[in-house]
């Protein structure tokens, strides 16, 4: 995997990952930046929840399960510039189980590469699942 940073002002940078998909990061205009993208912090919470979108719908087509909708509301919780916890809900429609839908949850926890940098990290997850 490679990317490409080209900067363009104080803060703002565009990244290419060399596949044609490019990302726009910045800080708040409170911190000398245009706000113009999510900082790099903001982009590691949304990479998690993009991964866990991911992987917990490659592992429901795998157990069979129908996603009719999906949705994530992800919070990373932080003190003095660390993750110290990551709090989500998961929200989907569905006609399997509870039970399918945490073992799918737990397998997607196991295998997200993202997940598991932070599991790595020390980073501790919670999750609760509600039902659209």
């Amino acid at each position: 995997m490679k990317t490409h940073l080209v900067k363009q002002g104080a803060y703002l940078s565009q990244i290419d990952n060399q596949r044609g998909s490019s990302v726009t990061v910045d800080l708040p205009v409170a911190s000398g930046g245009t706000a113009q993208g999510p900082t790099a912090f903001e982009l590691l919470a949304m990479s998690l929840n993009g991964c866990i979108a991911t992987i917990f719908t490659t592992m429901a087509e795998k157990k069979r399960l129908t996603i009719e909708h999906l949705e994530i509301d992800l919070e990373a919780k932080t003190t003095d510039g660390e993750m110290d916890a990551i709090d989500y809900t998961l929200r989907v429609k569905t006609t399997a189980t509870d039970q399918e839908l945490e073992k799918c949850l737990e397998l997607t926890e196991k295998v997200c590469p993202v997940g598991r940098l932070f599991h790595r990290a020390g980073v501790p997850f919670t999750h609760c699942i509600e039902r659209l």
